[in-house]
């Protein structure tokens, strides 16, 4: 069996002489659960930032939505109004012949 070894890379960073890390005594162990952990929120950001995506699309189809169910609400107004309109033209007309 042959082992693959992982490869690795070394990232150097300048920190003020104060930061609270050099209080630590297990330093890498501590940037790199701070790596993971960063990463996760990113992760999670982003399911978050699709989320809200798929909400404002939601939204745009209740509106429309919305506005077809006014529509026609408007439109049965007005057939009912043309209807009693038509109505009370005949009873005018009645009346007076």
């Amino acid at each position: 069996m042959i082992a693959i070894a992982n490869k690795t890379k070394t990232l150097g960073v300048r920190l003020p002489e104060n930061h609270w890390i050099f209080q630590k005594p297990n330093k890498k162990e501590i940037v790199l659960k701070s790596l993971e952990v960063y990463r996760l929120i990113q992760m999670e950001l982003q399911e978050i930032k699709n989320e809200l995506q798929e909400l404002k699309e939601i939204k745009n189809e209740l509106k429309e939505i919305k506005e077809k169910i006014q529509t026609l609400k408007y439109q049965e107004n007005e057939s009912k109004e043309s209807k009693q309109d038509k109505r009370l033209d005949k009873l005018d007309l009645d009346i007076f012949f």
